[in-house]
């Protein structure tokens, strides 16, 4: 027989585990929902009078809801609100109850209008509840019960607060399984706790009720005899079901099938490791490892199997679980930032994908592990010799490995907007890396074609610094013209032909040299002119270019005669600090996100809908493979829909 009490502690761990990850999934992560008008009822609701909270109720509240709140007692409510407990309430309780009903109905028409609310929404009007029941029973003389009443019913709704997610008070498929997985959870410790007599009582009760299901469960398990299958150790199967609901955590963005296949594979392979290190130590430090080592391994006895059998069920019903879950998630993700939803065949590509990559790391470290056991029974000078013979290869690869990155390399969009006449008739300079590679030369041709373009005529010039590529936002210099008419010249300079990312790795030196180059360049023909009537100067950049544009107005002598700076997409969203600076930022943008921080605390303007500590940090990382798949105005993407406007020099 085997103990069923280590096997229940882990299976109620496992469940614990599930339920806090469905719950975290049901959290919303909504940045600036304060805004909204459901935001601003919660808050003139919480801190508010109740004439401010009756100002504040959405103006079509009662269409979607199907009442209008009322006064009562100088607080608004829902007239026809009561306490709906288990446990009957002191009916003075009824107006506070009344109150909370009317706070979480904004939460349900915030939902029902596209715009749920934060965390934040759900967590005041349970605060509200609380702090209107100790006023009322601070100010009662039966203070007897009042006081544990009150502490019992706030706490209740705000661990069913817990449970739901913070999120809109309705059930759903997610806080639905994570109560299923609690349950379990509570089962699973009632087995550990409770007396062995009573809990064979419970299960002889069970069996007799269940005959039929346990004589169709022996006549799998002799098929499974029939055909040997051996199933994984509990420890195993806790930590695969753990890992692959790890990969199921939601990113900033829409996971794709070759990102999310892979993700599972490599974490399954990594708990498969663990799994086997586990076990290693444990044989080791019990003294049974020379003994396995002489002896064949016997066959799990019954009570083992029985009991790993159960894990390996509960823990594909949570992978399944977890899965419906995610695939619900990802298809609301994705129809936000205006992808397609996912295919029918989404997750049986996954599970292939997950599954050969698993295998094929796990065949990679036996055949390492094989590789090292003949290197080790190799002499030594035949391992020298293997080993000048690799690093000759290598010396000899890497030029053609530079040749390779050259591929990579962009041809200029003939398209490009700087290349374009302004339909506003304003000035567009620019040079191609083509035409001057060096930076300073570069920079000296294009503040003379400036000049050469009546740009010190105009009424502000813009110098944006491109991408790795080239590349300029056509939509901020449609803005800036927009903004200045025919009074702006902006001016750009290409210093390489590589995508940004790979710029960014081989040739930021060279970035940051030409900014600076161009913006002094600039601020040289400018300072010819006289103070009254010279243009104002202003800096802008996205991602990379935002970087290099930073890196130029570090130097204080040409922040101090800049006008203002405007970036988009910042990498690891830093600033100066400068007077009128600006920075543009999609909530959902990896780019902006990827900094060491992320990975110890949860950004302000977060817009995934999962931050969890460590594990949000690499889902940023593989979100910048997709950065640029969305619509504009979702992650990598930066649009018309952004605010543009560059800061007047009155305003510095």
């Amino acid at each position: 027989m085997f103990s069923r009490r280590p096997h229940a502690l882990l299976l109620s761990l496992l469940a614990a585990l599930t339920a806090t990850v469905l719950t975290l999934v049901a959290t919303p992560a909504v940045a600036g929902a304060e805004r909204t008008p459901a935001g601003r009822a919660v808050l003139a609701l919480a801190s508010g009078t109740g004439t401010e909270a009756l100002a504040a109720v959405p103006a079509d509240f009662a269409d979607v809801m199907g009442y209008h709140p009322v006064l009562e007692a100088g607080e608004l409510v829902r007239a026809d609100g009561d306490c709906s407990s288990p446990v009957p309430l002191p009916p003075a309780f009824e107006p506070a109850c009344r109150q909370h009903d009317y706070g979480y109905d904004l939460l349900r028409y915030a939902g029902a209008t596209g715009a749920p609310l934060g965390t934040w929404a759900r967590t005041s009007v349970d605060g509200l509840l609380r702090d209107r029941l100790d006023r009322l029973c601070a100010g009662t003389s039966s203070v007897g019960s009042c006081g544990p009443n009150a502490q019992m019913a706030a706490t209740a709704v705000e661990l069913n607060s817990l449970r739901q997610g913070q999120g809109v008070p309705d059930e759903s498929l997610v806080t639905g399984a994570a109560l299923a997985s609690s349950a379990l959870g509570l089962l699973g410790m009632t087995a550990v706790v409770l007396p062995d007599r009573v809990v064979r009582r419970l299960a002889g009760g069970a069996r007799r009720l269940s005959g039929g299901a346990r004589r169709l469960l022996s006549r799998v398990r002799r098929l499974a005899g029939l055909v040997r299958v051996s199933p994984p150790t509990v420890g195993a199967t806790v930590l695969v079901t753990g890992a692959v609901l790890l990969s199921l955590v939601p990113s900033l963005l829409p996971r794709p099938v070759l990102v999310q296949g892979p993700l599972t594979g490599v974490l399954v392979a990594l708990a498969l490791l663990a799994a086997w290190l586990v076990g290693r130590v444990r044989r080791c430090v019990t003294g049974g490892l020379a003994h396995a080592q002489l002896h064949p391994h016997p066959d799990p006895r019954p009570g083992t199997t029985r009991g790993r059998w159960l894990a390996l069920s509960v823990g594909v019903a949570v992978v399944l679980a977890g899965v419906v879950c995610a695939g619900l998630l990802l298809a609301d993700q994705a129809g936000t930032v205006g992808l397609a939803a996912p295919a029918p065949t989404h997750w049986p590509v996954v599970a292939a994908l997950a599954g050969g990559t698993a295998s094929g790391l796990v065949l990679l470290g036996r055949g390492a592990a094989w590789a090292v056991t003949r290197v080790r029974a190799l002499r030594v000078g035949v391992r020298l010799t293997a080993l000048g013979i690799g690093g000759a290869v290598s010396l000899a690869a890497a030029p053609a490995g530079g040749g390779l990155l050259d591929l990579l390399d962009k041809d200029l969009d003939p398209g490009h907007v700087m290349l374009q006449e302004s339909p506003v008739g304003a000035g567009r300079t620019y040079v191609t890396y083509d035409e001057e590679s060096d930076p300073e030369a570069a920079a000296a041709l294009a503040a003379d074609r400036l000049v050469a373009d009546g740009g010190l005529e105009r009424e502000a010039v813009v110098v944006i610094v491109p991408t790795g590529s080239g590349w300029v936002n056509q939509h901020a210099v449609a803005a800036f013209e927009a903004q200045f008419g025919a009074g702006v010249a902006t001016v750009a300079v290409q210093y390489d032909e590589s995508p940004s990312w790979l710029s960014m790795l081989t040739a930021r030196s060279t970035s940051e040299s030409s900014a600076h180059a161009v913006v002094a360049a600039v601020a040289d023909r400018l300072s010819t002119v006289p103070e009254d009537q010279r243009p104002a100067l202003y800096v802008a950049g996205e991602s990379l270019g935002s970087l290099a544009g930073q890196a130029a107005l570090a130097d204080p002598a040409l922040a101090d005669r800049t006008c203002g700076a405007l970036w988009s997409g910042v990498p690891g969203g830093g600033s100066l600090g400068l007077a009128g600076e600006r920075s543009l930022a999609n909530a959902d943008d990896p780019v902006v996100h990827l900094t060491p921080g992320t990975a110890t605390s949860r950004p302000e303007d977060w817009g995934g809908q999962v931050w969890l500590p460590g594990i949000s940090y690499g889902t940023t990382v593989l979100d910048l493979a997709t950065s640029l798949a969305p619509e504009a105005g979702h992650g990598h993407r930066y649009g018309p829909e952004q605010d543009w406007t560059l800061p007047t020099c009155d305003a510095r």
